[in-house]
């Protein structure tokens, strides 16, 4: 055998060698796994109610609300849902801020303060209570007074309440209880439950009664007398 023919044989064994090392080095390789597309989280959506155009507004435990503070003490605000009034720490009058509410038990409500919002914000006056019907009806009602005046046509005139009450058959100076049976738009009827004092009446002499002067003549001489020695 020739020598080149050796020395090319072993070449291409050797070829042939270095070939199968490179095959079977790829096929052992591990085959990477496709990435896997990791969805992204929602977002979490925290529902805040607008407790200061919403006057039906209800407090709840958990809930987010937007509220005005009215008013403050010390380093408390005070706020209102609907209905209940309650405090927020840390929150000053004037800002509009997001509390949670943390807890609601009889008759009170606990906040925390989440966010301030604005500062500075108009609070508007507090409207007085109006009265009830019931609180200004004097129908029914009773009154002790002394009777101040009388009028022309011999009832006593009294200022109640802004109404000008007339009580019938009274004179000035008289105490009586009187009960409100009808109110009127100028006033109120009214009925005596109880004469209380009756002022004294000095009674005037009668026409026919004789009138002993015999008493008046002594009194008249002596002060004569007194005079005429007192030029």
């Amino acid at each position: 055998m020739h020598t080149g023919d050796q020395v090319w044989r072993v070449w291409f064994r050797a070829s042939m060698a270095v070939a199968m090392v490179v095959v079977v080095t790829v096929s052992c390789k591990p085959r990477e796994k496709a990435a896997v597309p990791v969805a992204s989280a929602a977002p979490v959506v925290i529902e805040v109610r607008d407790a200061m155009t919403n006057a039906g507004a209800v407090a709840a435990e958990g809930g987010r609300f937007k509220v005005l503070i009215v008013d403050e003490e010390g380093a408390v605000g005070l706020t209102r849902i609907g209905e209940r009034s309650f405090s927020v720490p840390g929150a000053r009058k004037g800002d509009v801020a997001v509390i949670e509410v943390t807890r609601i038990a009889e008759g009170s409500v606990e906040a925390v303060l989440v966010e301030r919002l604005a500062s500075g914000h108009p609070v508007p006056e507090a409207a007085p209570a109006e009265e009830s019907a019931a609180e200004t009806s004097l129908v029914g009602q009773l009154f002790r007074v002394e009777i101040p005046e009388v009028n022309e046509d011999g009832q006593g005139v009294i200022a109640l309440r802004g109404r000008t009450i007339l009580v019938p058959g009274v004179r000035v100076g008289e105490k009586v209880e009187f009960r409100v049976v009808e109110e009127t738009a100028e006033g109120a009827v009214v009925e005596i439950v109880e004469r209380l004092d009756t002022p004294a009446v000095a009674k005037p002499a009668a026409d026919d009664e004789e009138i002993d002067y015999s008493k008046a003549v002594p009194k008249k001489r002596a002060a004569q007398a007194e005079s005429e020695s007192n030029p």
